[in-house]
C-alpha cells in the first residue's frame, strides 16, 4: 500500500510507520487521526488518512487513495468510509503498541454531523467506532476526514 505526504513524498506503509517513529518518538504534544471520505466519478475515490496534529500548531498527514466501485447510497458511503478508517486506525495502533510508541488515541473522525442528512447515522456509526476501541469526531472536529481527506478525494 502507497501512502502520500506533501512533506515526505510517496511512501510504502512500513516507510511510514518509520517516519512517524521518528517524528513522534519522546513526544506527547500531539494527537493522530485517521479520517475518510469519498466522492462519486463514475467510479468513487475513496481516500483515508493519517493526520498527526501538534498540539501548538501544524502538523503532517499522510492519505491513501483507491477507486472502489461507485457507491450511491449515502448510508452505505458513511459506513464504507467508516470501515476504511477503522481498519487503517487498527493498523496504525497495532504499530505504535508494537514499537512501544502510543502516547497517544487514535481518534477515529467521521464524515457525519449533526446538520444535514448524515444526522441520522451518528448513532450507529459512532457506536461502532467506540465499541472497536477508538474515540471519534464528527463535524465540524473531524479535520482528518471533513477536511483533507475532501480536499484530495475531489
Amino acid at each position: 500500500m502507497v501512502f502520500k505526504s506533501e512533506t515526505y513524498g510517496n511512501v510504502t506503509e512500513e516507510e511510514m510507520f518509520d517516519i512517524l517513529e521518528e517524528k513522534l518518538t519522546g513526544r506527547n504534544d500531539y494527537t493522530i487521526h485517521v479520517g475518510s471520505d469519498s466522492q462519486s466519478y463514475g467510479q468513487t475515490n475513496l481516500v483515508t488518512v493519517i493526520l498527526v496534529r501538534w498540539h501548538k500548531n501544524g502538523g503532517f498527514f499522510f492519505s491513501h487513495k483507491q477507486r472502489i466501485k461507485r457507491i450511491e447510497n449515502l448510508q452505505h458511503k458513511i459506513q464504507t468510509e467508516t470501515d476504511a478508517s477503522i481498519k487503517l486506525g487498527t493498523r496504525l495502533k497495532d504499530e505504535l503498541i508494537d514499537r512501544e510508541m502510543l502516547n497517544s488515541e487514535v481518534s477515529i473522525d467521521l464524515d457525519i454531523g449533526r446538520n444535514g442528512p448524515t444526522k441520522q447515522l451518528i448513532k450507529p456509526i459512532v457506536g461502532w467506532v467506540l465499541g472497536m476501541g477508538f474515540s471519534y469526531n464528527i463535524k465540524p472536529e473531524s479535520y482528518a476526514a471533513s477536511c483533507v481527506a475532501d480536499r484530495i478525494s475531489k
